[in-house]
């Protein structure tokens, strides 16, 4: 079972424009990530989406950025999420814990959703 740490933000005051600025930074985050990392992540959402209901599931890429050089992230994000099983979900994750393939997955709870952030 992964720690979950809760993130108290709110909502974007311009939502249109939240999502425009969204979507512009994942154009260019994907392109940082292999193939393989791409395939990853997306398998991971997909056995998310098997393990919580929820009103929408996505992946959002960040690559750290050119001025502060973070590390490179997939943030699979769930919004209004439900548990259907919470056994296998909490196997699931300690599972990912010991993929050598990822460096580490956080959770983020917030008043919006449930986001892991793979770091590869």
């Amino acid at each position: 079972m992964i720690k979950s740490k809760f993130i108290d933000t709110d909502a974007a005051p311009f939502p249109f424009a939240a999502a425009r600025d969204a979507s512009m930074r994942n154009a260019v985050g994907i392109t940082h990530f292999s193939p393989t990392e791409r395939q990853k992540a997306n398998a991971m959402l997909a056995v998310l989406t098997c393990y919580y209901r929820s009103h929408k599931a996505y992946i959002d890429w960040r690559h750290g950025g050119l001025i502060r050089k973070g590390p490179k992230f997939a943030a699979l994000k769930l919004d209004a999420p439900t548990v259907v099983d919470r056994k296998r979900l909490n196997a699931m994750e300690d599972g990912w814990k010991i993929d050598p393939a990822l460096k580490r997955v956080d959770k983020r709870n917030s008043r919006q959703g449930i986001i892991y952030r793979v770091y590869f």
